[in-house]
């Protein structure tokens, strides 16, 4: 079959019968050791016959041997060939005046040559953007398809052996070509979402040539076969090797061709004719006619939102605490009842209230065990502070196997409680044993020691799909629930009456052998004479006392002691506390007495005994405290029998009761307090193991520190306290460097994990413990809180304490050059942040020269990890935005998007910095008018945003906003408003800190149902966003029509936009 000369780099295979009218071109692209392009089956006759002889047939051969740049650097010259071939087509006067439609065929890796050619029009749209349109479909005959490392051995493998079939056999370039091949795959897939893919791979195996004899492979199978981003492929399978692929028939070419094969590739012909009646010309850019409508990209993102998940692992039991069932429970048996009747009726919520150590706790442990087998699942989150109940609601998702414990680490904790409340919100189940069907599961989430409703904010959604239980001391929690109010049944929990109390007395306490009738005497009476008031756990202290000092029975106790000794009967009183001291204190050695004085200092809910593994800065500080793992042992134990502490050997944690604590605390003298805290302290800050600096952004290094965080609390809230008390009473705490350093760590842990609320008073604290120490010792510490100071501020829109916080934290980086140090990382880190500061008050000239000279001080100081300046860059190009030079910031973003991904790879998850580069390059195409660009980078921000922060990080919904912008723009209001919703959702996690972004996402939120025929509600929206505005710009009275988009930017920071 003759081929003709064609000028440029294509040969001509056929001609139409009417080139005036001919609209598709089909471009058959070969390798050289493979079926050349005149014996493909697309080339002959009968084909041509199907399609009425009205095609153009070109073929392109550029590659004419294994030459040492294929398949590697070669690739990028032969798709610029490939490309420039493609539009001498187009614009060729020779191919008659029609417009055409492209279908480029490719075998083997010649498909890569195919890829890398649509990547790089893309990259230059505005310049081949006709181009782009052109081209209508992609069928790729047995080309390998990677985007990670999942598949990577399988691609490397099929690789070496494309190569072997063409004679070579170097392992080197099989290994250089899968790793382009998965960069330029995963460019493909950001960019192909317009295209009609065909893929069709072998079932036949190829007869390959080892050193010694030949040995039979399947080169491309299935799943190397598929661009499975895209959801126009559609697959075939034929039975031919790798080798005769293009002939869509058997090995030796006699038996009958592949019809399932062909049709496709005829239908996707006959789209081209279809679609070639319409001029490009007249049309969008084909990545802007990838709108929200066809746009399988953008799909996931919106819907991953509510992440998909398995059907859990049920029944389950996330009873993820320290403490343990009481097998000595007694009584409550009303109480019981009617937690019953509440919560096993339907979804419901309970909330259990008394004063500390009446048994709250352990009424809940006691519903668990006897009604946990009614529900599906049951959990505990300790709830005292809302850091802990995100920590421990976020291993829910663990516990039901809707993630694995690998993948819980690996994933950010706002996705794993986004997964837990999306089941908990709808508990779907499936029955083995009824044919699969679906139901909803039955669940109960324990809230224990729940302080304020505010912590219960980010939960609503699960409230009345479940049950719920909460004990708190707070009387009037009940009364201020405001979800649901109907079914939220209050339980007070009052002191144990006469009876009950005697009997667990008795219970506890009494001698084996004793007749029963003088032991109930005699505890009934012990319980009157000494007025306990019938408190749980004043009863069980004294049995121990009674059990354990004494060695009595109950009878003997009553006769020790007169009358003129009876104890107080207040149980709120310091006397009573003193008792309690008395009984638990007496007879403790002395490193049982240290290890409890630290306990005391400690999170009661879960001190894990490896904090006292090698706890030589605690030896150092407090007199007896155990230096050796033995004594350890020895202590605990000691406090283990006398109930004082309480164990859970499987998970080598301990727990002690908040009031013991407290005891235990109010009976240390004002030294042995002091110093037992600063040796808490020092424990934790020990354990603690924060990232390094230039990392901390990344959410998925601060795991270890999690299980810590309940330590750092209860030390602040500690020392808050003790700094806030006046009289004698009074406990002063030493200022401590350990102490600083958690604090300012926890602050950092927060804002990097998005966590803004309550972390400026957090970061004061810290910087009013430093200012009692040294000032040379705290130095690069006090600067480390100033930067984070300056970041809280940044993240919340105060652009003043921005400015000022920043300004201190430059201050002092220059401070240490000009006393004789070097400038390190922290000096180019301190001009970034001024940068921050001076952008936040508009000063965006200024803030150039900022930026400019952090990146500066970048290239002269040593670094610990790569691309170190990539905040100051990204900075300086949204500071170039911001003042029309569009020219100069896309250039600088581009740089430093280029760097980032030479150096952590295409996608680069390695921190939200790439997510950066990516949202302020498509501001600047918004603002340049192209809205086609825009989309795609701002496509992208968001998809790295998920992943490397999470799917409700606010920085994520700054860019949901964005592309709602892009989906309105295309009067898609349906997907605007989905993504509209989930930005908001995010930020009403702290509505504090995000009233301006709430503010301007209701105003777009308002054209949004403009858009989508409701304007009742928009005009009600647009009111509400007003007055949300007027709360931040007091002095702007504007009413909704005379407020512009322009207004509503300028609420939030720079970077938001």
């Amino acid at each position: 079959m003759s081929v003709e000369p064609w000028p440029g780099n294509l040969e001509l295979l056929k001609r139409p019968q009417n080139p005036e009218t001919a609209i598709v071109v089909l471009v058959l692209v070969t390798l050289p050791w493979l079926l050349p392009a005149n014996k493909w089956l697309i080339n002959s006759s009968r084909v041509q016959e199907t399609f009425g002889g009205n095609v153009w047939m070109f073929a392109f051969e550029q590659c004419k041997k294994v030459r040492d740049t294929f398949p590697t650097t070669g690739l990028t010259h032969y798709a610029e060939n490939l490309i420039d071939a493609l539009l001498d087509v187009s614009e060729s006067t020779a191919l008659g005046g029609t417009p055409k439609r492209f279908v480029l065929l490719a075998h083997s890796l010649a498909g890569n040559v195919v890829k890398h050619s649509i990547v790089l029009a893309h990259a230059q749209k505005t310049k081949f953007w006709r181009l782009q349109e052109s081209v209508h479909g992609l069928v790729f005959m047995g080309t390998p398809h990677c985007i990670d490392d999942k598949s990577h051995s399988l691609l490397r493998e099929s690789y070496h052996k494309i190569l072997q079939i063409g004679g070579c056999r170097s392992r080197e370039r099989s290994e250089d070509g899968c790793l382009d091949a998965i960069r330029i795959a995963r460019k493909f897939d950001e960019v192909s979402g317009n295209l009609h893919i065909v893929s069709l791979y072998e079932t036949k195996t190829s007869s390959i040539k080892g050193r010694v004899r030949y040995h039979d492979h399947i080169v491309v199978n299935q799943e190397l076969a598929q661009v499975e981003s895209n959801t126009k492929e559609l697959t075939a399978a034929v039975a031919v090797d790798h080798r005769c692929l293009p002939t869509l028939r058997g090995h030796d070419c006699s038996s009958g061709t592949n019809t399932h094969a062909f049709g496709l590739i005829r239908k996707l012909l006959e789209d081209a004719f279809e679609a070639g009646s319409e001029p490009p010309g007249k049309r969008a850019p084909a990545v802007s006619s990838d709108g929200p409508d066809h746009d399988p990209a953008l799909a996931p993102l919106i819907e991953d939102f509510a992440t998909p998940r398995p059907y859990p692992k049920l029944p389950c039991r996330g009873l993820d605490i320290s403490r343990k069932h009481n097998k000595d429970f007694h009584g409550r048996v009303d109480a019981l009842s009617k937690l019953a009747h509440h919560l096993l009726a339907s979804p419901r919520t309970a909330v259990v209230h008394g004063i500390s150590g009446v048994g709250k706790s352990e009424l809940a442990l006691e519903f668990l065990h006897r009604f946990g087998d009614e529900f599906d699942a049951v959990f505990w989150i300790q709830a005292d502070d809302i850091a802990k109940v995100r920590h421990s609601f976020g291993r829910i998702a663990v516990h039901l196997g809707l993630q694995t414990e690998a993948e819980a680490q690996a994933t950010d904790p706002h996705s794993s409680r986004a997964i837990a409340k999306a089941w908990l919100a709808d508990p779907k189940k499936v029955s083995i044993t009824d044919n699969d069907q679906e139901s909803m599961a039955r669940w109960l989430v324990v809230f224990d020691g729940l302080e304020s409703v505010a912590t219960l904010a980010e939960f609503e959604p699960i409230f009345r799909k479940g049950s719920i239980l909460i004990t708190t001391q707070n009387p009037e929690l009940a009364s201020t629930i405001p979800y649901h109010q109907d079914v939220v049944q209050p339980v007070k929990l009052l002191f144990l009456d006469e009876q009950e109390a005697s009997a667990l007395l008795k219970k506890l306490a009494a001698r084996e052998g004793t007749p029963t009738e003088i032991e109930d005497s005699a505890a009934q009476e012990i319980v009157r004479r000494y007025g306990y008031g019938g408190w749980p756990l004043a009863i069980s202290q004294t049995a121990h006392m009674i059990r354990k000092k004494y060695g009595t029975s109950l009878a003997e106790f009553r006769d020790l002691f007169t009358d003129g000794e009876t104890a107080k009967a207040d149980v709120s009183s310091s006397e009573y506390a003193a008792i309690i001291d008395v009984i638990s204190l007496a007879r403790l050695s002395s490193h049982a007495t240290a290890v409890l004085q630290v306990c005391a200092m400690l999170d009661p809910d879960c001190i894990q005994e490896r904090l006292f593994s090698t706890a030589s800065e605690a030896a150092l500080l407090l007199e007896g405290f155990p230096t050796s793992a033995l004594q350890f042992a020895d202590a605990r134990a000691e406090l283990s029998r006398a109930s004082i502490i309480y164990r859970n050997s499987e998970k080598q944690e301990l727990w002690i009761h908040r009031e013991v604590q407290e005891s235990v605390r109010q009976q240390c003298s004002a030294s042995d307090f002091d110093i037992a805290f600063r040796a808490a302290a020092a424990l934790v800050r020990r354990a603690w193991k924060p990232p390094g600096l230039q990392v901390r952004d990344n959410a998925k290094l601060w795991e270890p520190c999690a299980s810590f965080l309940g330590h750092v609390v209860q030390l602040q809230q500690l020392y808050s306290r003790c700094r806030d008390m006046h009289g004698e009473n009074r406990k002063s705490i030493t200022a401590s460097l350990p102490l600083a350093e958690l604090l300012a760590e926890a602050a950092s842990y927060h804002i990097n994990l998005g966590n803004t609320a309550g972390l400026k008073a957090n970061l004061d604290l810290a910087l009013e413990v430093c200012e009692q120490l040294p000032p040379k010792a705290t130095f690069d510490l006090r600067s480390n809180i100033f930067h984070s100071l300056g970041a809280w501020a940044n993240e919340t829109n105060h652009a003043q304490d921005c400015y000022d916080y920043n300004k201190r934290y430059l201050a002092m980086r220059i401070e240490a050059v000009d006393s004789g140090a070097d400038p390190t990382e922290r000096t180019a880190a301190a001009w970034n942040q001024w940068g921050t500061g001076l952008m936040m008050v508009n000063r965006f000239e200024d803030a150039k020269d900022a930026f400019q000279k952090s990146i500066d001080l970048y290239a002269t100081v040593r670094n610990e990890t790569a691309c170190p300046d990539s905040l100051p860059i990204v900075n300086l190009a949204v500071a170039r935005w911001l003042t029309q030079d569009y020219e100069g910031a896309s250039k600088l973003l581009e740089f430093g998007r280029l760097a980032r991904e030479d150096e952590f790879g295409f996608e680069d998850l390695t921190s939200f910095r790439m997510g950066r580069f990516l949202h302020a390059l498509g501001n600047v195409r918004w603002d340049q008018g192209d809205f086609a660009s825009s989309q795609i980078w701002h496509k992208r921000a968001l998809k790295q945003y998920c992943s490397s922060l999470s799917k409700t990080h606010h920085r994520t919904a700054d860019v949901r906003h964005r592309m709602a912008m892009h989906c309105l723009r295309e009067k898609d209001h349906e997907r605007a408003g989905a993504l509209i919703d989930q930005a908001l959702e995010s930020w009403r996690l702290d509505p504090e800190s995000f009233r301006h972004e709430i503010a301007r996402t209701t105003w777009l939120k308002a054209r949004q149902r403009a858009i989508a025929g409701n304007p009742p509600e928009a005009a009600d929206l647009k009111q509400e966003a007003t007055k949300l505005r007027a709360k931040l710009r007091p002095d702007d009275h504007r009413s909704p029509e005379e407020l512009t988009d322009q207004d509503f930017d300028d609420l939030v920071a720079f970077w938001s936009r």
